[in-house]
């Protein structure tokens, strides 16, 4: 308990672009979220974006893949 780490989140378009992306570093347990605005501060269309979420707390390291949907 007390370990800090890092957390990184990735969001992609269909076509594999990147358009969004939030580090967090020194992150410990808690929750974050997305309002759907790309990067680039573009309102995104309804539809699945994969995801990919990259954890790192000393010596562990692990990688979730999956899909979100954004519905507005």
């Amino acid at each position: 308990s007390g370990t800090t780490g890092e957390l990184k989140i990735f969001v992609f378009d269909l076509a594999g672009t990147l358009i969004y992306k939030k580090e967090m570093k020194n992150a410990v347990s808690g929750v974050t979220s997305w309002n759907g605005v790309s990067q680039f501060g573009r309102q995104l269309s309804n539809g699945v974006y994969p995801y990919l979420i990259y954890a790192a707390s000393g010596d562990l390291k692990e990688i979730r893949r999956g899909k979100i949907l954004v519905l507005q």
